[in-house]
């Protein structure tokens, strides 16, 4: 655990309010500010993550968390994200999905060039950290004005989502590509199905296709 809140990323298993007050303080101490964000951004989704699984309310860890964060100086864009109890429950689950949308990337990486029964591809995530990660894809989501990027359906975020189809799923552009900046865009979960392997222009294609063809009824 204590690695993964130097990395800024999340631990699945669960530490006491003590411990993790214990942690947090030691590494405010000892290590720098990038050390001191990643910790408290650990906890953050350490969190997020308990209580969609058990659908509870780690009350204690997060007044631990909210003391630590008034105690650091630590940016605007961490301090907005880690305030999770002054979230709505829109703002909640637009970061679930987030967190979401990392861990798939990071899952597919690790399982790239593993032989499959027909290709295997090699695919890498080219971010620094997942704060870098996490940072464009808020940006990419804001600058596609919430929308899919393909089909420009309004974008889904798990927590909150009325149609798990709908939710917003990662995409490289080009699927031979890595996870890196001009090859992600963010579209509908179906869409991400739907297109697979297919480029962009392949797939707009036969979307103008079925757009342009009259509904048929039987009669």
């Amino acid at each position: 655990n204590l690695q993964h809140m130097l990395n800024g990323k999340v631990y699945k298993r669960t530490n006491s309010v003590i411990a993790t007050n214990y942690f947090l303080s030691k590494i405010a101490d000892d290590f720098p500010n990038s050390e001191k964000e990643n910790a408290l951004l650990s906890v953050a989704q350490h969190i997020t993550y308990y209580e969609n699984l058990t659908n509870g309310n780690l009350k204690g860890l997060r007044q631990v968390l909210n003391q630590h964060i008034e105690k650091n100086s630590i940016s605007t864009d961490m301090h907005e994200y880690l305030h999770l109890n002054k979230k709505s429950d829109h703002e909640t689950s637009f970061h679930n999905s987030l967190s979401n949308m990392i861990r798939n990337a990071s899952s597919a990486a690790k399982m790239s060039g593993t032989t499959k029964k027909t290709t295997y591809k090699y695919k890498r995530v080219k971010f620094l950290s997942d704060a870098d990660f996490r940072l464009f894809l808020k940006t990419k989501i804001e600058d596609q004005n919430g929308l899919c990027a393909l089909t420009n359906i309004p974008l889904q975020f798990h927590g909150s989502h009325t149609d798990k189809n709908l939710l917003c799923s990662l995409d490289r552009i080009d699927s031979n590509g890595d996870y890196e900046i001009g090859n992600l865009q963010v579209i509908c979960q179906f869409m991400n199905m739907w297109k697979s392997d297919y480029d962009n222009e392949e797939c707009l294609k036969l979307l103008t296709l079925i757009k342009s063809t009259p509904n048929r009824t039987d009669t």
